[in-house]
Formats: C-alpha cells, sequence, structure tokens
C-alpha cells in the first residue's frame, strides 16, 4: 500500500526523552528527534503514571512504564508506583529489593527486627514487604502466621511461590482456610496478600473489588464419611472497604499453575474493638474465609486471594455452596485446594491480637513506699516486648480527670519471665526520686504500645508506708527496723532509700516521714 509520509511524521506517538529527570510526552517523531528523545512506534502513547524503574546500578528513577527499557532499566520487583529511597542503606533502592532483601518484621511478641522475608516467616514472623523499616511500621502480638514463601526452585525466585486463587463473593466460589486458637487473646487484626489474575502493575487494576467480605467458621474435622476438614457453621462476618485496607504492593506471585506473573498486595484490616472475634477459653481450630465483594465482576484482572504451601492443619478449601454466606449458614459444597489435588495447599494470611494486662505488684490503689528507686511489676497474658518512648505513661494525677507531664523518661523498663520461663512481665522502676511524696500517679497506656489493650493502674506515694495502709507512723518504724537485714529484697517496702539493703538508714527516712498519709484521690479519676 501506500503510505503519506508527510502525514505520518506529524502524527504523535510516545518519545521517551532519557535525560537526568527521563519524561514521557507524546509528540510526532522529527519533533522526538529533535529532543534527543526516543520515539516509541506508531500507536504508543505515554501514560498518566510512572512506576519505579530499577537501573543496574541500584537506582531507582520515576518513569512512564514504556520508557524503562531504554533506560536498560526493570520495573520494581514489588510493583512500586514510585521510588521508595535507599532507607535500609543498602546502596539499593527500596523499590528494587526483592523478598530476599531485609525489611521490616513484626515477631510473635509485637517486637520489630529488619530480616528478609524467608528469615522472618522462619522466626514465626510477620514480614511487612521490600523497603519497611521498624520505625515506620506498628507491630501487634500474632497470634497465627502464615505468610506468602519464596521458593528456590521457582523459575522466578524473586516472586512469591504460588498463584491467586478466585475468591468472590456471591461468584463461583470463595476460599477458606483453617487455624488452631491456643489462647483467649482475641482476634484483632487480620492480614492477607493476594493479586489481580494477570495484572502486573503496581497499582490495583481499573475495576477492583468495592469491599472484603471475612467470616469466621467453626470446624467439621475429617472422618470416616468426610475424607477431609472443611468449615461448618459461620459464626462471625466483616464487610471492609477495600480503601479501609492499606492495600499496597510487597512483591510478585509466580506459579506454573497459573503461569502469570501477577503484583503481590498486601491488605490490613483493624477490626472495631467492638468487633474483635473472641473464642472460647479450649482450644479450638476455627476457618477463616476472605472473599473480594464487587459491584460488577469485571470478565479480566479477578481478584485472588494468595496462597502458599502446606502450613498445618488440612489444607485450604474452596467453598462453592454458598457463596455468599451469612453468619448461622453452613457450609453445604467445595472441594479441598491442591496442585496436583493430591497436595494440599493453604492460604496466606496472619492473624494478630493484643496482650492483657492481668496482674500488677503493688496491685493497683497500694501504696508505692520508696523515696527513690520505686518498682511495678506488670504481668501480662501473652509474650511481650519492652514498650518504645512514650508508650506507656507515667504521670501526676490532677483534679478534673487532668494529668501532669509525661514522667516515664526518668524511669526504665526492663523484661522479666514468669515463673514458667515466658517473657510476660514488665519490670517498670524510677531511676531517681521522681516521684513525690504523698501524690497520686497512673501508669496508662492509652493504645500508644500497640501490641497491649489498653490500661490504667492508679498508686499514691506515701514515703516509709512499710505496712501498706496508706500512712507512715510508729508501726512502720519498728516493721522496718524488724526487717534490718544485708541485703534486702528487690522492690523491698522496708527499703525506703532504694539502696539494696534495710538498716538504720531506713529506720531514720521512716521516722522523719511518719506523719504521712496518702492524700484524697483527685477528683475525676
Amino acid at each position: 500500500g501506500c503510505v503519506d509520509l508527510a502525514v505520518q511524521l506529524c502524527v504523535t506517538q510516545a518519545c521517551c526523552v532519557l535525560q537526568a529527570d527521563p519524561i514521557c510526552v507524546d509528540v510526532p517523531p522529527p519533533v522526538c528527534e529533535d529532543m534527543q528523545g526516543i520515539p516509541q512506534g506508531p500507536d504508543t502513547g505515554c501514560v498518566d503514571m510512572t512506576i519505579a524503574c530499577c537501573l543496574p546500578d541500584g537506582r531507582c528513577v520515576d518513569v512512564d512504564p514504556i520508557c524503562c527499557d531504554d533506560l536498560q532499566g526493570r520495573p520494581s520487583p514489588i510493583g512500586a508506583p514510585h521510588c521508595l529511597g535507599d532507607q535500609n542503606q543498602n546502596e539499593v533502592d527500596d523499590a528494587c529489593e526483592a523478598p530476599h532483601v531485609e525489611q521490616a518484621c513484626c515477631l510473635p511478641n509485637g517486637a520489630c527486627v529488619h530480616a528478609n522475608h524467608m528469615e522472618c516467616v522462619e522466626r514465626g514472623g510477620d514480614p511487612q514487604g521490600p523497603g519497611t523499616i521498624c520505625r515506620d511500621i506498628v507491630c501487634r502480638l500474632i497470634k497465627w502466621a502464615q505468610p506468602p514463601l519464596v521458593s528456590p526452585q521457582s523459575p522466578i525466585p524473586d516472586c512469591f511461590w504460588g498463584w491467586d486463587e478466585y475468591s468472590v463473593y456471591g461468584g463461583q466460589q470463595i476460599v477458606a482456610d483453617d487455624w488452631t486458637c491456643d489462647s483467649e487473646l482475641p482476634v484483632t487484626d487480620v492480614h492477607w496478600w493476594g493479586s489481580y489474575r494477570g495484572w502486573n502493575e503496581p497499582v490495583p487494576p481499573p475495576v477492583a473489588p468495592d469491599r472484603f467480605h471475612l467470616g469466621v467458621w467453626t470446624d467439621v474435622p475429617a472422618g470416616p464419611d468426610n475424607p477431609w476438614s472443611h468449615p461448618g457453621e459461620m459464626i462471625r462476618q466483616w464487610t471492609v472497604s477495600r480503601q479501609e485496607l492499606n492495600e499496597r504492593p510487597v512483591g510478585c506471585d509466580f506459579h506454573p499453575h497459573a503461569d502469570l506473573i501477577d503484583t503481590c498486595f498486601r491488605y490490613d484490616f483493624v477490626i472495631p474493638q467492638d468487633q474483635w472475634f473472641r473464642q472460647g477459653p479450649v482450644c479450638e481450630i476455627y476457618w477463616i474465609s476472605i472473599a473480594a465483594v464487587y459491584i460488577d465482576e469485571p470478565a479480566q484482572g479477578v481478584w485472588g486471594w494468595k496462597t502458599r504451601e502446606y502450613f498445618a492443619n488440612d489444607g485450604a478449601v474452596a467453598v462453592t455452596i454458598p457463596t455468599n454466606p451469612a453468619v448461622e449458614d453452613e457450609f453445604r459444597e467445595g472441594y479441598p485446594l491442591g496442585d496436583p489435588p493430591s497436595i494440599l495447599w493453604d492460604m496466606a494470611f496472619v492473624l494478630t491480637t493484643k496482650a492483657d494486662l492481668i496482674e500488677s505488684d503493688p496491685a493497683p490503689g497500694d501504696t508505692l513506699p520508696r523515696l527513690r528507686g520505686n518498682i511495678v511489676r506488670l504481668v501480662f497474658n501473652h509474650d511481650i516486648s519492652v514498650p518504645g518512648p512514650g508508650q506507656v505513661l507515667i504521670q501526676e494525677m490532677l483534679s478534673g480527670g487532668m494529668f501532669g507531664p509525661d514522667l516515664s523518661p526518668s524511669f526504665t523498663f526492663a523484661l522479666q519471665s514468669d515463673a514458667a520461663g515466658d517473657p510476660r512481665i514488665l519490670r517498670i522502676q524510677d531511676s531517681g526520686n521522681t516521684l513525690a511524696n504523698e501524690t497520686w500517679y497512673a501508669i496508662r497506656n492509652v493504645g500508644a504500645w500497640p501490641a497491649v489493650m489498653p490500661f490504667v493502674l492508679q498508686y499514691p506515694v506515701v514515703y516509709g508506708d512499710s505496712d501498706n495502709n496508706e500512712r507512715t507512723d510508729a508501726l512502720d518504724v519498728n516493721d522496718i527496723w524488724l526487717h534490718r537485714v544485708d541485703p534486702a529484697p528487690d522492690a523491698s517496702r522496708q527499703d525506703v532509700n532504694a539502696d539494696g539493703r534495710v538498716n538504720a538508714i531506713d529506720v531514720n527516712d521512716a521516722w522523719l516521714f511518719r506523719t504521712s498519709q496518702a492524700p484524697p484521690k483527685p477528683s475525676g479519676h
């Protein structure tokens, strides 16, 4: 055929201008060449988005996707839409780091460390994704963790090993997986991974789920008439907007089952406190289902829950009836997920929780008797880590329900083990003589310590009150005299000056404060 060359040269197409800050512009080829750019060919055009393009030297540039190849780059392996900077200072932009590079890792006790993805998984942790650092992460206690895995046998070892299993509420099927409940601590958060079939961009496709439906089910164990276990009855459900789930790209996934490389996204559901799932005191197996809710399900790029190799209990199950379950509905039909069918697979999800304060020594309302070095021990029902600065407040109680400035920087916080050897005791000690006599103080977690439920403990300070009757008198002086030993037990009420022994100095201190007594608690508390 005959082509009008003049017309063709005037038709715009994408042009990659590879300057210090690469740009893409839609201009005719001659104009592109005048700009020292690279024409991308007929019927091409720049798009209204950028990707993080990873260069061979570890640098990263934000550029139109069509221009990344001309820079000898590759799209971010975690699907990042923008470069993230080198937060972990390893000379590679965090957007260009695959899961084997160090990232923030939330450990079972709520502490955060930096580890690569598989190191974090092996420690029972919850990997937060490439480029994350602990100072930006809020970790909670882990109740159950089975994150996605990478596999050295994969032809794409930088991607998670597994596929996205179709799970759409009201669609062909939803997917459920089981977990073992080994404590009464509530499920306060759900975290999971998923992707859109055939979609490898760093942002969700144009038609994405409007919401997600999550459900908790009882367990029907395998038996003579039931070759595989499956969900029983749905006993709790939540529906949450996708916009509330902190959806973000954290890598890619690949498996020959699907033969596609998809961008893998992570989701975090913080359950409102009045909707936490609290199970009974008996250790049981439960199931959780997670399904996308579409207004109109698209023909392509449908969401699926991320699979991972078998972890525990029975494998995951596809529920085909019902696919739009509500509380009290029961499982009727479905099948176990496997590839091949004889090899079970599980789903990628993490359940987190918060510890509860179960005891304190001294008990709330008891006096703190020492001139300096007062000690309070808090006992929890789960392993904990030491709270960060400002996460536990120590403040004078003022009238009208008000509080004074935070005094916690003058205290030391240390972890101790309980009788079973578990790290569940927080020892709080005054580093000096911060607390004033005949004054009420509160030790508070108002939610800043994310791994622990909020609590408030109130104590009056009465110097020398060795018998804990809210006043210091001759009985206390006599009691301290009778207990004069060297050394004194840790936090001894008779060791008034906190020097590690009870002697005449403590007797004298008690005598000096023999008229002290606890004041009325300030109003509003």
